[in-house]
């Protein structure tokens, strides 16, 4: 049973999958979705079980460790959330905002809300629960709440990701095509990252 919960995890059965609901591909303004619909584990994980939560690729380690009753090693630091209770039909739901990075931009989740911030331009604030496209930027509206997602992401950044790469402040023409939003102010491209 265990080696086919791994495979499901592993050749996709279980499919984490990137949704770019914006219209176009630049991480991290991607979120990640867990469809669970032809997936079962008898005893464990009933066949047609279809829930749909917000996850990241930590994820699968601490659910596979979850899955087949092994601890944590004690010198091992876990940052992800096991989605047993979401794969078995419990009640789920993330209590801890998810963070991510790169040089390029970094993203923050935490309930409704998402702060996205591409180097090159102001941080954007979407409320996922009203716009999951992430069309309307509401951070004009909401300054506090942009304060609050920013002190957020760098007490996180200062405890798990304290040496990160220089972030590029430069957009990249090659790499963040201009998208077309009916909100969206024009920003000069450059080759320089």
């Amino acid at each position: 049973m265990t080696l086919n919960l791994l495979k499901y995890l592993l050749v996709g059965k279980l499919i984490l999958s990137a949704c770019a609901l914006q219209g176009d591909s630049s991480p991290p303004q991607n979120i990640l979705v867990i469809l669970a619909d032809d997936m079962g584990w008898p005893g464990r994980i009933p066949p047609g079980l279809q829930r749909s939560e917000v996850a990241v690729t930590m994820d699968v380690l601490p659910t596979i460790l979850d899955a087949v009753k092994l601890p944590v090693p004690e010198n091992m630091e876990i940052h992800g959330d096991s989605l047993m209770p979401l794969l078995t039909g419990m009640d789920y739901s993330r209590t801890d905002a998810i963070h991510w990075e790169t040089k390029h931009n970094l993203a923050v989740m935490r309930g409704d809300w998402k702060l996205v911030h591409q180097f090159w331009k102001e941080p954007e604030l979407y409320n996922l629960k009203s716009d999951i496209s992430e069309s309307r930027d509401l951070s004009d509206q909401y300054p506090e709440r942009v304060t609050e997602m920013v002190g957020l992401h760098a007490a996180w950044k200062s405890k798990y990701y304290p040496n990160p790469v220089a972030r590029k402040t430069k957009r990249s023409k090659f790499q963040f095509p201009e998208a077309v939003s009916n909100n969206a102010t024009k920003k000069p491209i450059s080759d320089n990252e």
